[in-house]
């Protein structure tokens, strides 16, 4: 093909560069950008222009390349895949360098044009497997930047190998999963030409969409008509996940699930554990009050409420201290709530144990080590708290003196604590009103 019948065919007539003869694509520039390009490479300089100067500067000719290209879609993915391919050399699996897929650059920034002239050319220019490679990349990267039309015009150039091949297939499904593309989860779904199950590797697209709360996308995975993905799939894991991120709808759209729903106690409750932990109060609810093998709150002598207490979630506390069946004990673990609670200054959290109806805590547990904490911490609210609290269960006289002798003791030292706290607040010599009179 000739310059001229360059010209004049259509931008999807034009053969490819090849290693024969190939199209001279500077004819489908304006002319006059091509005499700016040909200035600029010093054969050619414009009438007029002074003798061994460019006309031109180098960031005029890069802007005008780039509209050049930007108007051209064909032009664009002519260059792209004539271009050398690059290697990454940070993927541990390819330590020679893995070829870094051409087509996937113009999919995943959803270049729909260049991709079509991409996909026509690439043909004449690539073997069949490196094809079939660039396709299933780019199917993947439009599959995680959501490019559904890009996804709609690879899906048909997938070969009978790659539809065969559930493995590349899933890899696509679990982008889609994890940024929560409903729409291209449900084509992949129902598209003849993505053979990719839903539950491909044990539910790992569940998993991801659970992990990162795309609760729509968790009930097309559970619904898909073939090869559904068990809600308890991988011991529970994406209940888990859901749980240790607050998630709390998707939990409730996993443990309400007719058939397998998953434990809401997996793994002795771990994931009550974890969101009490996060002050998850919805996550703690649906954890709490599942249909069945609900999660409990007095699992691993109460754990979920220490880890509630240490980060001040007097909420969540409140709900484990409550729960009608297996409630937390505030007295747990030797009364390691109460010591977290009050080292860190929750006082809100300390008076909820101190009162909880069963089982509550003592203020001189541990020998008064929560108020001792307190006050050496500078937590006046707490250090009043377990104070002003009764003496619960058979107060001695000797059991009382010990008591005042305490509270006696964290009071200095609450006062004490104060005391620095001013000293540290203090001007230092040379900015105080003493020291700037003087030197007035």
């Amino acid at each position: 093909m000739c310059a001229t019948d360059a010209r004049e065919a259509g931008p999807h007539d034009q053969c490819p560069l090849t290693n024969g003869g190939h199209v001279n694509h500077f004819d489908r520039l304006p002319k006059d950008l091509t005499e700016e390009i040909v200035a600029m490479a010093g054969a050619w300089a414009p009438q007029g222009a002074p003798p061994g100067e460019p006309a031109l500067s180098g960031m005029h000719v890069c802007r005008s390349w780039r509209n050049a290209l930007r108007n051209s879609p064909f032009s664009m993915g002519t260059l792209l895949l004539a271009a050398e391919t690059q290697r990454d050399f940070h993927n541990p699996d390819h330590p020679e360098g893995r070829p870094v897929p051409r087509m996937a650059r113009a999919s995943g920034a959803g270049l729909t044009s260049v991709l079509a002239s991409m996909l026509r050319l690439a043909p004449a220019s690539m073997s069949a497997p490196q094809l079939e490679e660039e396709v299933e990349e780019a199917l993947c990267a439009a599959c995680r930047h959501g490019h559904i039309q890009c996804v709609r015009m690879l899906l048909p150039e997938r070969s009978c190998a790659a539809r065969a091949n559930a493995n590349r297939g899933g890899e696509a499904l679990a982008f889609a999963s994890t940024y929560g593309h409903a729409d291209i989860v449900e084509l992949l779904l129902a598209s003849p030409q993505h053979t990719a199950w839903a539950d491909w590797r044990c539910g790992y697209p569940l998993v991801c969409a659970a992990e990162f709360g795309h609760a729509d996308v968790v009930r097309l995975l559970l619904h898909a008509e073939t090869h559904a993905p068990r809600a308890d799939c991988q011991d529970g894991e994406a209940l888990v996940w859901a749980a240790e991120n607050g998630h709390a709808e998707v939990l409730r759209v996993l443990v309400n699930v007719v058939h397998h729903p998953p434990r809401a106690n997996p793994r002795d409750n771990v994931a009550l554990v974890r969101a009490a932990a996060r002050g998850y109060m919805g996550v703690v609810e649906v954890l709490l009050s599942a249909p069945t093998n609900a999660a409990q709150a007095n699992t691993q002598d109460s754990l979920a409420l220490v880890f509630a207490a240490q980060g001040g979630h007097t909420d969540v506390a409140a709900l484990l201290l409550g729960a009608p069946v297996h409630a937390a004990r505030a007295d747990c673990h030797g009364g390691e709530a109460l010591l977290r609670a009050a080292s860190r200054g929750h006082a809100d959290v300390v008076e909820l144990l101190l009162n909880a109806r069963e089982h509550a805590v003592q203020p001189d547990n541990r020998e008064s080590e929560a108020l001792m904490v307190a006050g050496r911490n500078g937590h006046a609210r707490v250090v009043v708290a377990l104070a002003l609290s009764p003496l619960k269960g058979e107060v001695t006289e000797a059991r009382k003196a010990a008591w005042h002798v305490a509270c006696a003791k964290a009071l200095k030292l609450l006062q004490a604590r104060k005391q620095e706290g001013k000293a540290a607040r203090a001007p230092t010599c040379c900015r105080s009103r003493k020291c700037m009179g003087s030197m007035a």
